[in-house]
């Protein structure tokens, strides 16, 4: 299902760390929306250990899933949603200047389902 690979997404988008600055420039609320084969709107917070916590809210299926994850101190994530055999994911980038985009793909179905995410960060 994408509402799998959507909730990965925004939990990722949601956490990262600065070791440089002391507080991260990640630490805080984000939400956004995805878009593809599923779509919909997502939330997260990211705590200063770089952890994402959140969820994915399909349009689509009309459903709310939880997305984990965690950020790199240079804004990379990659957050999941369900199982390694029956879930998702979604990967991407954010900034300090409060952006983040990447791409999520649900591998319950075949083809799986795939599309883009984008989101910015909550003051």
């Amino acid at each position: 299902m994408g509402w799998l690979a959507i909730a990965c997404l925004l939990f990722a988008v949601s956490c990262s760390k600065d070791n440089e600055s002391g507080t991260s420039p990640f630490v805080g609320k984000w939400s956004g929306s995805y878009e593809g084969s599923d779509w919909g709107t997502w939330w997260v917070v990211i705590d200063e250990d770089g952890e994402i916590y959140g969820v994915a809210n399909s349009s689509a299926l009309t459903i709310s899933i939880e997305l984990k994850g965690s950020i790199s101190d240079d804004g990379s994530f990659l957050a999941t949603i369900g199982s390694a055999v029956n879930g998702g994911e979604f990967t991407g980038t954010m900034s300090a200047d409060g952006s983040a985009s990447g791409t999520w793909k649900n591998n319950l179905r075949t083809p799986p389902l795939t599309g883009t995410w984008s989101g910015s960060k909550e003051e």
